[in-house]
């Protein structure tokens, strides 16, 4: 079989089905996976495509050929899949999933033990060689065996553990799983306690019938706003497709960047109410200084990272780094296997909302302050490397600090800005953030005209 190089990407496989991705794909990067790995025994999972059960089966198939074992815990979360590699000790775990893509999509994320992503900075090309070099892939191992698990009442007990329970105030919540699982999900979660929920979409529909199931898109927004503001709602939340990374909006229907949920959640992890006394944290490189202060002053030590979950969890697992985030809407616990969640969050924001009586939009008033964020731009292009140049070769002898990290930051008094490649995609992404509102603007027509 001919295998399209190209849906191996930098953090996964991913792909249009059945053009791209089909069960004979997946079957095989399963035996692959078995003989590259010597896995015994793997965690299997799905999301709610309609392709999904098909792949999954395919993909079974294939890890009992080679005679790894099978747990399999049926159509779940991504994060759920990544805590039971981590809670069932087993050797890895796959869960087919396309995340936020449109429906015509679908993939595998691929673990090992731990939960460590497979990605192509740790051996995912590899097994794409592997099948396009027309390796033997037998083991000549009997065939392993499937159990089936449900696993929500020990992920429900995990996620718990991460708050307070009992302190939950009544809250009127408008929650939009965007057709994923995460509405089954919350509800045994919260189970028990005091919170009202006003659901959109709720119903679990691979088909997406409302476009890419991505609340980070501005036009994926609207509903959930305004629903918070018909019902005058407390909070509003909101989940992508696979439900690992989850969204704020205040009770104004506020959308509210992940970056200042990053440095709330910054603060609580240094407040001492959480558990471990590991002071660092862990942010990206695309927006950094209201986290890098909030770090400061409440006596931590902010660590910069490269974007990517592979390079986060290692970093943060080398240095025990409790909190992680990503400026995407990933959060990162240690105490959740370094994995992140799209849960444990949520329930956070409900516990400070409990226990410090503020509204959202108090809780994220003081990191706002000052702050200016132009959130991601992206532009597209077919000259990536050169237009990248051109912007830094204008900036670099500005007197500015220059960080090569990620693409690459500049600093200078009053702004700063992070401009580098996609890593899947023919695009340039630009993240820019300042300490005035009008030189926010000026900036962003600035480089917006060097990459016109």
């Amino acid at each position: 079989m001919k295998i399209n190089p190209d849906i191996f990407r930098s953090y996964d496989v991913r792909g249009i089905y059945p053009t791209d991705i089909n069960e004979e794909t997946v079957f095989l990067i399963a035996k692959a996976y078995v003989k590259r790995f010597n896995v015994k025994k793997v965690v299997v999972a799905g999301d709610v495509r309609t392709s999904t059960p098909s792949l999954k089966s395919s993909m079974t198939k294939g890890l009992l050929e080679a005679g790894a074992s099978v747990i399999d815990i049926g159509i779940v979360t991504t994060d759920m899949m990544l805590f039971s590699v981590g809670h069932l000790e087993t050797d890895g775990g796959i869960i087919i999933s396309a995340s936020h893509n449109p429906r015509e999509y679908n993939g595998m994320k691929i673990v090992l033990k731990g939960a460590m992503p497979v990605s192509s900075v740790n051996k995912l090309f590899e097994l794409r060689d592997m099948l396009i070099d027309g390796n033997d892939l037998e083991t000549g191992l009997p065939p392993g065996k499937t159990e089936f698990l449900n696993i929500i009442p020990a992920y429900v007990s995990h996620v718990r553990n991460f708050i307070d329970f009992s302190s939950l105030k009544s809250f009127n919540i408008v929650a939009n799983p965007s057709f994923g699982m995460a509405g089954v999900v919350v509800q045994e979660v919260l189970k028990g306690a005091p919170i009202i929920f006003h659901f959109l979409n709720e119903i679990p529909n691979g088909e997406f019938p409302k476009g890419p199931p991505n609340p980070l898109l501005p036009e994926n927004q609207g509903e959930t706003s305004q629903l918070v503001r018909n019902l005058k709602a407390n909070l509003g939340v909101a989940w992508d497709g696979d439900a690992d990374r989850c969204f704020f909006f205040d009770e104004n229907g506020e959308f509210i960047p992940p970056y200042y949920m990053s440095a709330l959640f910054s603060e609580i992890f240094l407040s001492g109410s959480k558990p471990g006394n590991n002071k660092k944290i862990l942010h990206d490189t695309r927006l950094t200084w209201v986290i890098e202060d909030t770090v400061k002053k409440n006596g931590g030590i902010p660590i910069m990272s490269k974007a990517g979950y592979t390079f986060i969890k290692e970093r943060m697992r080398k240095e025990e780094i409790v909190f992680g985030s990503e400026t995407s809407g990933h959060y990162f616990f240690r105490e959740n296997y370094y994995s992140d969640n799209g849960m444990i969050p949520f329930l956070l924001m409900l516990e400070e909302m409990s226990i410090t009586d503020k509204k959202p939009s108090e809780l994220i008033a003081p990191f706002k302050a000052g702050s200016f964020i132009s959130g991601e731009i992206n532009f597209e292009t077919t000259d990536v490397k050169n237009l990248v140049k051109k912007v830094t070769d204008f900036y670099r002898n500005q007197g500015g600090v220059v960080l090569d990290v990620d693409g690459v930051s500049f600093e200078f008094d009053d702004w700063r800005f992070n401009i580098r490649g996609a890593a899947n995609e023919p695009l340039i992404r630009l993240n820019i953030e300042s300490r005035d509102k009008k030189i926010l603007e000026d900036k962003i027509s600035e480089i917006t005209k060097l990459l016109s």
